[in-house]
């Protein structure tokens, strides 16, 4: 009887202490144990909200990969209005500009721009996407996929929603310490039909490297004590702040 109580006592260590393992490994790898962003988006250019919130859960689904939390505000309407209470910005928050072609065309980028992360090194906020070349770019696939299909050739093609969240994650990771691009990946300062390709099927990804980098950034800005937006610049004024702020030191892509 003594030798069963004992045999059964020492499994019951085994188990708990087995047990008590695997929870330690799940919290650490658990979305809690990661650093959160925080994105307040303006949707100048009345994004649908099924087309946004689609864009924001693929870019979270990037940032996740690289051990980053994204934490969304606002854009699935119209623009956000001006309120009397003061909105609270911390300092790791991010300003996400959705804009359409009439405020695209004042910054008198190349077409084949998509996105705009202006000025250079640490404590950047601003983030400015250009919906109209997005949506233009997203019909342009569907055209080639239905050319080839014509030719019996049957592959599916990036739409709005994958183009947008990866470009989206491309310029946050300018904003999050990744100053250059690199030769392949998600950072790539041109992106062809397999890249785009590849943002169907999630394969567009931070280098561990790059993953790195960023999750240091966050932890180091979320560091910094919270601002109220009269305390920051105005993120209503996307056109005159941008130009003042860039000069000719913007980021290529």
């Amino acid at each position: 009887m003594n030798q069963r109580l004992r045999a059964c006592f020492t499994l019951g260590l085994i188990l708990t202490g087995g047990l008590t393992k695997l929870c330690q490994g799940a919290t650490a790898d658990s979305p809690e144990a990661n650093p959160t962003i925080t994105i307040h988006v303006y949707n100048y250019a009345d994004v649908s909200p099924k087309t946004l919130i689609e864009a924001e859960k693929i870019a979270a689904g990037v940032f996740r990969q690289a051990g980053v939390e994204t934490r969304w505000l606002g854009g699935h309407g119209k623009k956000k209005e001006s309120s009397a209470e003061p909105e609270r910005f911390h300092s790791n928050d991010i300003v996400l500009h959705m804009l359409p072609r009439s405020m695209t065309d004042r910054f008198a980028l190349t077409t084949e721009r998509l996105g705009f992360t202006p000025g250079q090194g640490s404590n950047r906020t601003d983030v400015y996407i250009f919906y109209d070349r997005a949506e233009q770019l997203a019909q342009q696939q569907r055209a080639a996929q239905m050319v080839k299909l014509a030719l019996g050739i049957r592959e599916p093609c990036a739409g709005i929603g994958p183009i947008l969240g990866h470009v989206i994650a491309h310029e946050l990771g300018h904003l999050l310490g990744l100053e250059t691009h690199s030769p392949t990946g998600i950072m790539r300062a041109n992106w062809g039909s397999a890249d785009w390709q590849e943002t169907i099927y999630g394969y567009l990804s931070f280098t561990p490297q790059q993953a790195d980098i960023i999750r240091a950034e966050v932890r180091r800005i979320t560091e910094k004590p919270i601002l109220t937006r009269g305390q920051v610049s105005d993120p209503h004024q996307p056109g005159p702040r941008l130009l003042a702020n860039c000069g000719d030191q913007c980021s290529p892509q």
